[in-house]
């Protein structure tokens, strides 16, 4: 089983620099590193050269990219549907009352 490590913002820029400052391949760096897959390091120092270091920052987790796009639209009627729901009952408790 493989458990997902998560690396802090500074670690994350800390490996890119020493990459981009040395001669090290991702593997060899990856094994200095005590990180278990190199394929991560080089995603890291691509997405960096890209984007620069907001790359390496954390992604807030949402429903839309947690669930993708019609996750989110799923969500987002469940929750008109229990808003609306409630409002029917409220409604027929009201009606209950004044018969």
């Amino acid at each position: 089983m493989s458990l997902k490590r998560n690396f802090s913002f500074e670690y994350g820029l800390h490996v890119v620099e020493l990459y981009l400052s040395s001669e090290v391949s991702s593997q060899d760096l990856a094994i200095r590193v005590g990180i278990n897959n190199p394929a991560l390091i080089s995603k890291w120092v691509n997405d960096f050269q890209i984007v620069g270091p907001d790359a390496l920052k954390p992604k807030e987790i949402t429903y839309s990219n947690f669930l993708g796009a019609q996750g989110a639209q799923l969500f987002n009627l469940h929750s008109l549907f229990k808003i609306s729901h409630h409002i029917h009952q409220k409604c027929l408790f009201v009606l209950f009352l004044s018969s």
